[in-house]
């Protein structure tokens, strides 16, 4: 059976300058800021989804699986997990998790690219960073 994937939930990226990222996506390209840790980190909201920009070495909990600067988030389905947990197993891909944080299911894992996506369930979205537009519980 395949993980249920409901949508894309965040693209991560490594920036040289915070500021300077966020002059750029939120000064010029318009998106709604909804986290800040200055000279650290943001979150510019796109749409449903989220872009969210980090200085080099900011995550050092991320050390070592968050592949080649290239993070992405996937909202999966919670009752996905364990089926999610099997596959990965089963085909021998390099992983951390499953952890809860808050009563939400992250997985952590590495393509075979070096890319890190990471799964998340979670039982709805109504009150992720607010109010967000459209329905993220499709």
């Amino acid at each position: 059976m395949p993980i249920k994937v409901k949508h894309l939930a965040e693209i991560a990226l490594v920036v040289s300058d915070v500021a300077e990222a966020e002059r750029f996506y939120n000064g010029i390209l318009g998106f709604p800021v909804v986290l800040r840790d200055p000279g650290k980190s943001l979150v510019v909201r796109l749409g449903t989804s989220f872009l969210g920009l980090y200085a080099p070495g900011v995550r050092p909990e991320d050390v070592g699986h968050w592949g080649k600067n290239v993070h992405f988030v996937i909202y999966i389905d919670p009752a996905s997990v364990d089926e999610a947990v099997r596959i990965l197993k089963e085909n021998n891909v390099t992983f951390w998790g499953p952890r809860d944080a808050h009563g939400e299911i992250h997985i952590d894992l590495l393509d075979p690219f070096g890319h890190a996506p990471e799964f998340w369930a979670r039982k709805d979205f109504k009150h992720l960073h607010g109010a967000l537009p459209g329905s993220m519980d499709d």
